[in-house]
């Protein structure tokens, strides 16, 4: 993605550009750069048409796509919610020939059919992009690595904190790290108090801790977090931790399973960076994996019960989350 927002930054202009992929943040950032540099925002009245794929139909795109520009070197056409447009087989002809002094954005939400004709027939010039959701065991190195490209120095325990409580939001993500920004002087390193004030994650208290007390198997920390989350679960929603424990008992599993008990070996079987797979390692080591394969099970039990499947009413959030998290260390 990046490399594509460069190129757009230096006014260098691909006359069609097809996003698309489930990731939607990605799409956003491609589309944005584009509204925000090819056009002054004088020449935006004239040369500038925004479009939705439920209100508008091909004959439309097009007939827009060929208008020539006025006082401006391109007419910038962005669609947004591509998928919703009909008949959209018919564009085959104008991603063959696309006009030069015109910039197409098709913006899907969803990843496009890359056997079809009509993709297959995009010029060569032209950009498909495809968003790929980022998996969940890059998510901190991506917070890393978008917190350096905002100037913020945000160490790896504290994007792990950010990661791990807000999930694969990425334009959540984006939005938090503008308000740290805000909120520090250069060069000011992002310190655990000031994430908790921003986003409202607790150093002592939030998922990451728990996966934390978890993996080590200190059950006593583990029921003062869980504590603490069921006296406020409308900030810490049941569903979103079953998620987070699910795919770090899973990860335990599959070492099991590959019998990856080497540093390198479980990196190499997690795909992930040497010092968490490490970690994961070191939890995974704790377990059997018949007590691996029974907390998925405990996991999934809770998830029914938190969505009313044999639950009685009067069982709280909070009880359901102590009484899962006691299940899962003993």
């Amino acid at each position: 993605m990046q490399s594509i927002i460069s190129e757009i930054e230096q006014k260098k202009f691909r006359p069609v550009y097809v996003l698309h992929g489930e990731e939607g943040y990605f799409t956003e950032c491609i589309t944005d750069a584009i509204i925000d540099n090819a056009l002054n925002p004088e020449e935006r009245e004239f040369n500038q048409t925004i479009l939705y794929g439920r209100d508008t139909d091909v004959k439309d795109l097009v007939s827009a796509t060929k208008r020539f520009p006025m006082m401006s070197p391109y007419h910038v056409v962005v669609l947004r919610e591509a998928q919703d447009l009909k008949k959209v087989e018919e564009l085959e002809s104008l991603l063959a020939n696309p006009i030069d002094t015109s910039i197409l954005v098709l913006a899907f939400k969803k990843k496009v059919d890359m056997r079809k004709k009509w993709i297959k027939s995009l010029r060569k010039d032209c950009i498909n992009f495809t968003s790929n959701k980022v998996p969940d065991w890059k998510l901190s190195e991506w917070v890393s690595k978008q917190s350096r490209t905002k100037g913020l120095d945000v160490d790896s325990k504290s994007a792990s904190m950010i990661a791990e409580f807000i999930g694969g939001d990425l334009q959540r993500i984006d939005k938090d790290l503008d308000k740290l920004k805000m909120m520090t002087k250069d060069g000011q390193k992002v310190e655990p108090a000031l994430i908790q004030k921003v986003i409202g994650v607790s150093r002592d208290y939030n998922i990451f801790e728990l996966q934390d007390a978890l993996m080590t198997r200190n059950a006593h920390k583990a029921q003062m977090i869980v504590k603490h989350f069921g006296a406020d679960p409308r900030s810490h929603p049941i569903q979103p931790i079953i998620g987070a424990l699910f795919s770090m008992y899973s990860k335990m599993i599959m070492l099991h399973a590959a019998r990856s008990f080497s540093p390198d070996g479980a990196a190499k079987t997690l795909k992930a960076k040497p010092f968490y797979a490490k970690k994961i390692l070191s939890a995974a080591q704790r377990y059997t994996y018949g007590h691996l394969v029974r907390n998925i099970s405990v996991l999934r039990d809770y998830d029914l019960k938190s969505k009313g499947v044999g639950a009685t009413s009067a069982t709280s959030m909070g009880e359901l989350m102590r009484e899962m998290v006691f299940k899962l260390s003993h």
